[in-house]
């Protein structure tokens, strides 16, 4: 078993070979005037975690306490939840169910948790749900992108969308249901307040957004406006850290790879000023990457997980998944985690976005890999599905990528370069602003491009969306 090693590393420019143009640093002393957790001015939800991690048996008991203000404008009789972990018999347990003090009545199908409520919950009333449940870790399965997110390796731990998350709520048509699909991010919810207290099997070390308290394997995490609470867990991590401009940034490896530690930090740190001067401000004081094993990288609020695949790739050039995909995962912080989407409807909000902005880091950092990137990542897009298609329409991980991913990348670029790039930053920084800490729609982008340009799009809407 290898010890935690916690490095702080202090930056110098010749160091790290790190440069910013003049126009960045302008540009971000201009965004950061304009904070987006402004944004916020209704009440949000809260989540409450007691959790005792026996990482060697692969199992969570955990109590949940969530504290949800009615702020639909309407009176509601039950609350829903989509529980992704139940879609595989036996993993989840729940075991007890309270409104306020007192036991409640639910129907507990699927992933879909209705619990009733004895009396209306009125506009602006407020009320307390625990929930109590154990939840047993599978080992990973490499084939599915989606399990992987719950799920062990001999290395780590990764413990994603592991809890009941309160199901997005819409006046008029209530409660969404989100399915569980093998393919894509069958995810979908709310920006909401988390605090967690994490009692874990000692030498473990636990990963997590927002800020961090410690009393020996008490792991303590409180996450203001997050889009969903993700840990990730190994005995084996190595932290190095650093902090720039009032953000600490940590990256967990594995023995293997704490030489690339730098080189990710690096990567981190020019990602987040590179969206903050053309999107929006980074939300939090702490920004966190953990490596895990397989060919998986994952992006939760506050942190994401890097694939020890993705990492080992580096070759000592900026052509390598390393910085490819930490840039991808580093943007799902603004596209995601800040401005959310339902991730099984309308995938392409968020990953289409992050490919893009694979593109505007080279463009940024190294522009003469720009061609390459088009030639690699990007090549011919084959017989793809329209870009609005649902994770329900797919069956095939790598056409969901071509349709989704790849082709979000190329349909962002065509529009920039249609409507220009000064008018597409403003648009952008605009869609950020008034998307911030909320579920966006396909409608919502054209509603809101459309105060941003004259320019007809109509062909690039035919071309691309059905």
């Amino acid at each position: 078993m290898h010890r935690l090693r916690s490095v702080s590393v202090t930056l110098r420019v010749n160091v790290l070979k790190y440069v910013v143009s003049a126009a960045l640093i302008a540009a971000l002393l201009m965004v950061g005037a304009s904070s987006a957790h402004a944004q916020i001015a209704r009440p949000i939800p809260r989540y409450d975690f007691d959790i005792d991690l026996d990482y060697f048996a692969h199992r969570l008991d955990a109590t949940q306490r969530v504290t949800l203000p009615n702020s639909f404008d309407e009176s509601i009789s039950e609350v829903v939840f989509n529980v992704p972990a139940a879609h595989t018999p036996g993993v989840f347990d729940l075991q007890q169910v309270m409104v306020g003090n007192a036991p409640a009545t639910y129907h507990f199908a699927g992933t879909k948790l209705t619990i009733e409520l004895l009396n209306e919950l009125k506009p602006d009333d407020v009320i307390t749900l625990t929930l109590k449940f154990s939840v047993r870790v599978l080992p990973l399965d490499a084939t599915s992108f989606a399990g992987a997110n719950l799920a062990y390796t001999s290395d780590a731990t990764n413990i994603g969308y592991w809890y009941p998350l309160l199901a997005p709520y819409r006046s008029g048509t209530g409660w969404i249901e989100v399915p569980f699909y093998p393919i894509g991010d069958p995810f979908a919810s709310e920006s909401a307040d988390y605090s967690a207290t994490i009692t874990a099997t000692p030498g473990v070390t636990v990963v997590s957004g927002g800020e961090l308290s410690r009393r020996g394997n008490m792991w303590h995490y409180d996450l203001p406006r997050g889009r969903t609470f993700g840990m990730l867990a190994s005995p084996r991590y190595q932290q190095t850290s650093v902090t720039v401009n009032h953000i600490t940034y940590s990256i967990y490896t594995l023995p293997e790879h704490t030489h690339l530690a730098t080189i990710a930090l690096q990567t981190m740190i020019r990602a987040v000023w590179l969206y903050s001067s053309i999107y929006g401000p980074y939300p939090y004081s702490t920004l966190r990457v953990a490596e895990v094993t397989g060919p998986w990288s994952m992006e939760f609020s506050g942190f994401c997980a890097l694939g020890a695949t993705d990492i080992g790739d580096y070759d000592g050039t900026t052509r390598n998944r390393l910085i490819r995909i930490a840039a991808h995962e580093v943007s799902h912080q603004w596209w995601y985690s800040v401005v959310g989407d339902n991730q099984v409807t309308e995938p392409w909000l968020d990953e289409g976005m992050a490919r893009f902005n694979e593109l505007r880091y080279y463009e940024a950092y190294s522009p003469e890999d720009v061609p390459w990137w088009w030639d690699s990542v990007i090549g011919t897009l084959r017989n793809p599905l329209p870009l609005n298609s649902s994770v329900a329409d797919f069956t095939d991980h790598g056409r969901y990528l071509q349709s989704i991913y790849n082709q979000g990348a190329v349909f962002l670029d065509a529009l920039r370069a249609r409507i220009g790039q000064p008018a597409f930053n403003t648009f952008m920084r605009d869609l950020y602003r008034r998307g911030s800490f909320r579920l966006i729609t396909t409608q919502d982008f054209f509603d809101i491009l459309e105060n941003h340009t004259e320019v007809n799009v109509q062909p690039l809407v035919r071309k691309y969306f059905k």
